[in-house]
């Protein structure tokens, strides 16, 4: 039967959350990134669902790592459920490592000269640590329908201080999609999580490419055009409408563009992410991040603050305010 609430219920529930909030007992959960927290409600809030788009190798993965290392440093209560559906679990503890020692990969790899002994006892330390953590990997491609199963399995099972993290990476992998029904299974994918979000303490992070028309010479030849739009993320219109964030994870050099948007900001070194969904929190804007993706890690600088609601279209002032 379908449950039927009052505006009373519903008025004493708000009620409730706002106490919770006041008091810090329901709080968001804190990236690194001061500005990202800021454009946030001072964090991710459970209950939502944030879906990252970027191109093949823009970062995203890394992004959506460095995003589930921050919250289980901000908060003792994370459990998190990893679909690592593209790449090994271990690639991704070897990216945590990385980031942490603010070494490269291809260095703990002993690719150029043998890891010493010193940075071998630090790497131990560093993965008894993420032994210890609440982190589950599911690497094997799932259904949708599988996929929705496990986290409801993983939720029922929280306790009342803890805050279940699911991350997918990426949509586009899950098993069933072909040529002919991407659309449709990724609306299904959609419409499941949305349900899922509403029932606990639960924050979803799904990760999706974007479509090709952003590589097209159109675009990289006119500054205008430079910027990722809702329109770029593949396939689903559901995902934008039922996200409570978009972010796009976008690296403009890798399609030969050195003067980025009608600004003519650099991009040597530089990673651009563009927040073009916020729900009731801020307005859209892009973040200049100083790419260190070597060593795992994306710096804040600058910020792109964006004149209206199309991320496409006019900027107001490019802000070096730190």
């Amino acid at each position: 039967m379908i449950k039927i609430e009052t505006a009373k219920q519903i008025a004493d529930k708000t009620l409730d959350l706002i106490e919770k909030r006041r008091s810090g007992n329901w709080r968001s959960l804190r990236t690194r990134w001061k500005k990202v927290n800021k454009q946030t409600m001072g964090g991710i809030e459970p209950n939502t669902i944030v879906t990252i788009g970027g191109m093949s190798g823009s970062g995203k993965t890394a992004f959506a790592n460095m995003i589930v290392n921050d919250f289980i440093k901000d908060h003792p209560g994370v459990v998190t459920l990893f679909f690592s559906l593209e790449m090994l679990p271990e690639r991704l503890f070897l990216r945590s490592i990385s980031s942490e020692m603010r070494v490269r990969v291809r260095d703990l790899f002993s690719a150029d000269i043998r890891l010493n002994d010193e940075r071998m006892s630090t790497v131990k330390n560093e993965l008894n640590k993420l032994a210890s953590q609440r982190i589950y990997y599911i690497s094997e491609t799932c259904t949708a329908d599988e996929i929705t199963d496990i986290i409801t399995q993983f939720k029922d099972r929280l306790q009342h201080d803890q805050i279940l993290v699911v991350v997918i990476d990426h949509v586009l992998l899950i098993k069933g999609i072909g040529q002919d029904n991407v659309k449709q299974m990724l609306d299904h994918l959609q419409t499941k999580l949305n349900f899922l979000k509403k029932t606990g303490r639960i924050i979803i992070i799904q990760l999706s490419q974007l479509n090709r028309d952003i590589e097209t010479s159109v675009r990289i030849m006119n500054p205008q055009l430079h910027y990722p739009l809702k329109s770029d993320l593949s396939s689903s219109d559901n995902m934008y409408q039922l996200s409570d964030y978009v972010m796009i994870i976008h690296n403009p050099a890798q399609l030969g563009i050195i003067s980025y948007g009608i600004f003519k900001v650099p991009t040597k070194d530089y990673i651009y992410l563009h927040m073009l969904k916020m729900r009731d929190s801020g307005k859209p804007c892009v973040l200049q991040l100083r790419n260190d993706l070597a060593n795992n890690n994306l710096i804040e600088e600058g910020e792109i603050n964006l004149k209206t609601e199309d991320p496409g279209q006019t900027e107001l002032k490019f802000n070096e305010d730190k």
